[in-house]
């Protein structure tokens, strides 16, 4: 039986109108409708993902997957975590509280009265009981990850350490690159084996 051929989740025309929103508000809000709809059926079918490799236990699935994908499901989850408010529950039993920094439009100028339109501001509401479970689910996948991938310094091998140390010296390169920023006086080399 042979499998039906890979289709892109988006079409160009989808993609190219999220990327230049239309200033007919019917065919935007479709389109938003369309995209969103099949997120959640990707995510739905995600289930279906983990019970298959869940079973596929004998079978070879190296030559299937890259490390690309990994990544890919880091992203998303990043910005699903971003997107649906996902923050650390904060405060005293009797008034937990999510704390998010985001900036700030013109409705929240209006309804407070200190922040400015395009600052970043700090915003708060109380916790409920959906943000505890959030914070117990997010905290138990972080444990155990923490088991495969330990991210005290001292315990990483010494081979990781450096190469890490040399990702990061690159990362502060462009990053001052990008800015305009004179880089470090810091040779790569001697970022890389500083004690």
């Amino acid at each position: 039986m042979s499998v039906p051929r890979d289709k892109p989740l988006l079409s160009p025309t989808e993609k190219d109108r999220l990327k230049n929103p239309s200033t007919d508000p019917n065919i935007r809000k479709r389109n938003n409708l369309i995209v969103k709809e099949k997120i959640k059926r990707w995510l739905n079918d995600a289930n279906d993902v983990c019970y298959a490799l869940e079973h596929l236990k004998d079978t070879k699935i190296e030559g299937v997957f890259s490390d690309e994908d990994i990544f890919a499901l880091f992203n998303a989850t990043e910005k699903l975590l971003d997107r649906l408010n996902f923050a650390p529950v904060q405060g005293e039993p009797q008034h937990p509280a999510i704390v998010w920094f985001d900036v700030v439009t013109v409705k929240d100028a209006k309804k407070y009265k200190d922040a400015s339109p395009g600052t970043l501001g700090t915003f708060a509401r109380r916790a409920t009981p959906s943000d505890l479970e959030r914070n117990w689910q997010v905290q138990e996948f972080v444990r155990f990850l923490e088991q495969c991938y330990p991210s005290d310094p001292d315990k990483e091998g010494l081979a990781y350490k450096k190469y890490r140390r040399r990702k990061v010296y690159r990362q502060i390169i462009e990053g001052c690159r990008a800015h305009g920023m004179r880089p470090p006086a810091q040779t790569e080399e001697e970022y890389v084996n500083a004690p």
